[in-house]
């Protein structure tokens, strides 16, 4: 067919080449787009100037194909007996479409619909009046996009026509496929005689609606026809199917549901599998004929809606491993219906819903509820309402901290049976806090069995509240919480009204509760109540193995006040001065006891008991006394002179007092007789106990060290044995220890405890410390702890372009993709640009990878940082996080192995490049032009070959300096204590490790010797006539002189010579001063030898060296504050 220029008159079959077209009354029913192989492809374009008509008189098919259509109204639909649409684009249109025929068969694919609305109807001829047994009417829509306000709406009223059996179809010839479109609304109404084979695919929607009407009932034997909806995302989906009964079945898998979910099932198994649904609602309520019942499984919901109140079903309905924040069930069947619903998990409330968890409504059926956890939720966590002659099993389940009741509970004529059960922490304002059950009638068993009832409240009832029925109680536990506070509160915990039994049932009242009891035969009450004013109660009222203990308060005796059921009171003293208790008495009996005495002070002695007789004979007695924080210069907490002093049951807690200069620092100072028993005593923080102890006397004071010494803890006697009575040394580096203050560690070191409990220090790793003095345990900065810092605070983890660490919810792992892209450019610059016969790369290069090792971390410039962490993946720009990112959570050991990324990934990806290039042309694969004229331009100079090998030589000298520095960093250990090695800049990992061996073996294999390497190769290559050696050649010293050709060499020992003084000399004064040595002997011995074939590269060098030589300069003026000590370690085990 040759394509036209133009559009015929009444034509009804036209091939338009590219091009603009207008119609005006008439469009085609046959169009085909064309254009030649070796043109532009420019679809062509029809513009509707009025309301053109479609017509199928002489073409019975509709059939258009790469073509746009703009602003065409075609309401009046033509009579077709197939539509076929593809690779078309509609353009503010609107068109109907009628397939009428006896089998009619439509496809709309690869389509675009812009502010588009097209509608197909597919009916029956007028003429037909029998229905045709095996015909099938096929319609498929795929992989078109609707945008703007664009619809598409299918209609099917074939209803003559009997689906055929999908089975004898291949899986993608259902008979309606709608899939891989992306549309903002469809529309699809059926009207059949069975359940149509639908099915949805792959689409995204915003609406979607179903509508399926049936007209007859069609029995399929084993077959069950479905309406499959896989894989798709919504905004909102409904589907209802009416009409006639079918064992027909939605099946829903794996989708997307933004906002709602309907069903209007009607008589139609639900298969929901494995979906993520906003709100789910369903409804059934027409009452067909006995049908299987739904499974709803592995779902995850927002809110669930399931109701079905009229049917019959055959078996039961089971809700398996859901996912839900609430759910409202409501079952009205004519006969027992089951529903299963099992290892629920409840991600809790949501704020705009006022709803318990779960809400249950039941008539005639039976409810299982089995593994189940439910926390949190204000309006209670399971509530039964409306539920009449059935039967409701909860078992293993667990309820907490929920308010309105854990389970709630409004029934008739049914059973209940709760078990192995745990309810925690739950209020009602009303009755029951765990359980709360009501029935109407007796007949009626409800059964509480292997249940823990711990720390629920109500009014009234707070663990069990439940009247009517036959109420079995066995093996349950409670525990009340005190709920003295609520002046509703009547105080009982177990309410039982009707014929009752309980059998090895615990429970157990909140301290000085006891527990009142009244046991009929037709009720049961248990409570934990306060005693009245007056009385007390000494520890719990409870059940034992039912018998009951604890049931009555004891009068309060003189010198106690016992008010309301709290605790009896006894003397306490607080906030006064010149001493709580001061006593001058002569041949006087004194006994103090169960006082409290608390943060009191005297201008001279016992700030809380200050004691004077003058006798010999007579008793002085401290018994069951609290001291706490009292202050005096003198015998802060007891000062006692004279008669025979007994000190029993006392607790002793002493205030830091430095600061005042009169302190003699002493506690307790008894001069007599004395014996004591059972007494505590807990100096301040850092204050050793000081003591003297003779027959006539006692002195236990609380001491701060002297200047150069320092204790760590509390000096302390414990059951009368004294503990922390001496002071350490400080350590000669690292900290100041000075007039007993807690010991300050100077800038950039870090301080920690020894197994033994004393302090050491060690200088700290870079960045990793405080910059300036602080105290010995707050040295780690970034969120770092553990050892010299070298571990991450917990929700933190170690990330790149900081020493800082990041916390792991920030941390994305989208960087990874950034990461691994280094490589490709790697390989692209070493392919492309010819790096290898020049002296500037090699000096920039060197000067911007060593400026970063000679500066301190707080004066880098993130900018050649950054650039210089080009050549291995960064790990470290100083403290700050700013710039810092992470990617998941590493420890020290994976990061520094994973910023090997960019060398190894360079190398490999290089690699396999290259070979598959070179493989390409042995093959001799034929390459598109444009393809071949651009490699040919960047390859005419050198050999793919060559360029590979070059590549690979430069790029491994350009990552030298990065693959010795991390390996230096890795195998760097120190000694933090005697025969404990962890490694220097990450002290949390030991260096016993057997990764280390295998690091030093492939390290000291392909590292280390590389300077050498480097001279054999040269020598090897020498005279080579090879263009590969040439260029090998060329890389390795084509920037040389002829007599310094093997300068190569001392440039990758000058980079680990520097790498190793980077990593192993941890102070910063000597790393700059030794920095500074080795460039001022790198530029003498450059100058010396001028190894450069051009005056720029050897001025170019110069400067580099020279420059690195000034910031050694500025990185020395620093504070007197360092020792001068290397740390220094090949140890490893």
């Amino acid at each position: 067919m040759n394509p036209c220029r133009s559009i015929p008159q009444n034509s009804t079959n036209v091939c338009l080449s590219s091009g603009q077209y207008n119609i005006r009354d008439r469009m085609p029913s046959q169009i085909r787009g064309w254009w030649s192989n070796d043109s532009e492809t420019q679809i062509p374009r029809i513009t509707c100037l009025n309301a053109p008509k479609i017509s199928c008189d002489v073409q019975p098919s509709l059939f258009w194909k790469l073509v746009d259509i703009d602003r065409c109204s075609m309401v009046r639909s033509p009579n077709c007996r197939e539509v076929t649409l593809r690779s078309v684009r509609l353009y503010d249109s609107r068109i109907t479409i009628r397939a009428q025929d006896a089998s009619p068969n439509s496809t709309f694919s690869d389509c675009l619909f812009n502010h588009t609305t097209v509608s197909l109807l597919h009916t029956l001829p007028f003429e037909s009046s029998t229905s045709t047994a095996n015909a099938s009417s096929v319609f498929l829509f795929t992989s078109n996009y609707l945008m703007g306000s664009s619809a598409f709406s299918f209609s099917d009223n074939t209803t003559d026509i009997q689906w055929s059996d999908a089975q004898g179809l291949k899986r993608n010839e259902r008979h309606i496929i709608v899939e891989n479109n992306t549309l903002p609304q469809l529309d699809i109404h059926l009207v059949t005689m069975e359940m149509p084979d639908l099915r949805l695919t792959g689409n995204t929607l915003t609406l979607c609606r179903v509508y399926v009407r049936l007209i007859a009932s069609i029995e399929h034997g084993d077959r069950i026809p479905s309406l499959q909806i896989d894989n798709n995302s919504f905004s909102t989906i409904i589907l209802s199917k009416s009409g006639s009964s079918t064992n027909g079945s939605i099946l829903m898998h794996h989708n997307r549901v933004g906002q709602l979910a309907a069903v209007e099932s009607n008589g139609v198994t639900l298969l929901l599998h494995h979906n993520d649904i906003r709100a789910f609602n369903l409804i059934e309520n027409k009452g067909y004929e006995t049908r299987r019942g739904d499974v709803i499984s592995d779902n995850t919901f927002v809110f669930l809606t399931y109701v079905i109140t009229q049917g019959k079903l055959s078996t039961s309905v089971k809700f398996d491993r859901n996912i839900m924040s609430s759910a409202r069930i409501i079952l009205n069947m004519d006969i027992t219906a089951m529903l299963l619903m099992q290892d629920t998990i409840w991600t809790g409330p949501i704020e705009e819903t006022k709803t318990p968890a779960l809400h249950l409504q039941l008539m005639y059926g039976f409810f299982l509820l089995r593994n189940t956890s439910i926390h949190g939720y204000s309006q209670g966590g399971i509530k039964v309402s409306s539920t009449i002659k059935a039967t409701i099993l909860i078992d293993t389940v667990s309820i907490s901290n929920c308010g309105r009741g854990a389970i709630s509970m409004a029934v008739e004529n049914s059973g209940i049976d709760i078990k192995s059960s745990t309810l925690y922490n739950n209020t009602s304002p009303t009755v029951g806090g765990a359980i709360s059950i009501s029935t109407s009638t007796t007949e009626q068993t409800v059964l509480i069995r292997d249940c823990r009832l711990i720390h629920n409240r109500s009014p009234q009832g707070s663990a069990l509240s439940i009247s009517g029925g036959d109420i079995q109680v066995e093996n349950v536990e409670i525990i009340v919480e005190d709920d003295v506070d609520n002046p509703l509160n009547d105080h009982s915990v177990v309410y039982l009204y009707g014929t009752h039994d309980y059998k090895n049932l615990s429970l157990s009242c909140a301290e000085e509760r006891y527990l009142a009891s009244s046991n009929a035969s037709s009720s049961l009450v248990w409570s934990c109540r306060p005693c009245a004013s007056g009385t007390y109660f000494l520890g719990r009222g409870e059940v034992v193995e039912d018998v009951e203990r604890g049931n009555e308060c004891t009068r309060c005796p003189e010198g106690v006040e016992c008010i309301d059921g709290k605790t009896p009171q006894t003397l306490t003293i607080s906030n006064c001065g010149r001493g709580a208790i001061s006593m001058t008495v002569e041949k006087s009996n004194i006994d103090i006891k169960s006082s409290t005495l608390y943060n009191n002070t005297s201008p001279t002695v016992g700030g809380a008991i200050s004691i004077s007789t003058s006798g010999t004979e007579q008793t002085v007695l401290i018994r069951d006394c609290r001291l706490i924080h009292n202050r005096s210069p003198h015998g802060s907490a007891l000062s006692i002179s004279g008669g025979d002093i007994q000190v029993e049951n006392v607790e002793i807690i002493v205030e830091d007092d430095v600061d005042n200069p009169l302190n003699d620092h002493s506690v307790v100072y008894l001069y007599g007789t004395h014996d004591y028993k059972n007494v505590s005593l807990s100096c301040a923080e850092e204050r050793y106990l000081a003591s003297s102890n003779a027959s006539s006397s006692l002195v236990w004071s609380c001491r701060p060290c002297s200047s150069g010494t320092y204790f760590l803890g509390r000096g302390e006697v414990i059951e009368d044995v004294e503990k922390g009575n001496e002071c350490t040394r400080c350590p000669e580096k690292g900290v100041e220890c000075m007039d007993g203050k807690t010991p300050q560690a100077k800038p950039n070191y870090w301080c920690g405890k020894n197994a033994v409990q004393q302090l050491i220090c060690h200088n700290c790793p870079s960045g990793y410390c405080n910059e300036s003095a602080h105290l010995w345990n707050s040295s780690c900065i970034g969120h770092r702890s553990g050892e010299l810092c070298g571990g991450c605070a917990d929700g933190y983890t170690l990330g790149f372009l900081t020493s800082a660490c990041l916390p792991v919810d920030h941390c994305r792992h989208e960087w990874i993709g950034l990461l691994s892209m280094v490589p490709v450019i790697y390989v692209a610059v070493l392919l492309f640009v010819p790096i290898g016969d020049g002296a500037v790369w090699k000096s920039m290069s060197y000067f911007v990878q060593t400026v970063p090792l000679i500066l301190k971390q707080e004066r880098q410039s993130s900018v050649t940082t950054m650039f210089s962490s080009l050549f291995t993946t960064p790990t470290n720009m100083g403290s700050s996080s700013w710039l810092g990112f992470c990617i998941g959570r590493l420890d020290y050991i994976q990061r520094e192995l994973l910023s090997l990324y960019i060398p190894a990934g360079t190398i490999f990806l290089f690699l396999f490049a290259c070979l598959c290039t070179l493989l390409y042309h042995k093959m001799g694969c034929t390459m598109p032009r444009r393809k071949i004229i651009f490699l040919t331009n960047a390859l005419n100079k050198r050999s793919m070959l060559s360029r590979c090998t070059t590549g690979l030589v430069a790029g491994f000298l350009l990552m030298y300096s990065g693959l010795i520095a991390s390996y230096l960093k890795l195998y760097f250990c120190i000694e933090i204590e005697p025969g404990r090695w962890v490694m220097y800049n990450a002290g949390t990992e030991t260096c016993d490790q057997s990764w280390r061996t295998v690091l030093i073996s492939v390290a000291s294999i392909l590292l280390l010797p590389s300077p050498l390497l480097l001279i054999f190769i040269r020598r090897r290559l020498k005279g080579t006539e090879r263009e590969t050696g040439r260029d090998v050649l060329m890389v390795l010293d084509g920037c040389y002189r002829h007599s310094t050709k093997y300068w190569e060499s001392v440039y990758m020992v000058r980079r680990v010579v520097i790498a190793v003084a980077y990593v192993f000399v941890t102070d910063e004064r000597w790393s700059a001063t030794v920095m500074r040595f080795l460039l001022l002997t790198a530029l003498f011995l450059h100058l010396v030898f001028s190894p450069f074939v051009t005056a720029a590269g050897q001025w170019l060098e110069t400067i580099c060296l020279l420059s690195l030589c000034c910031l050694t300069v500025l990185n020395g003026q620093l504070e007197e504050r360092y020792s001068y000590t290397f740390l220094v370690s090949t140890r490893y085990r």
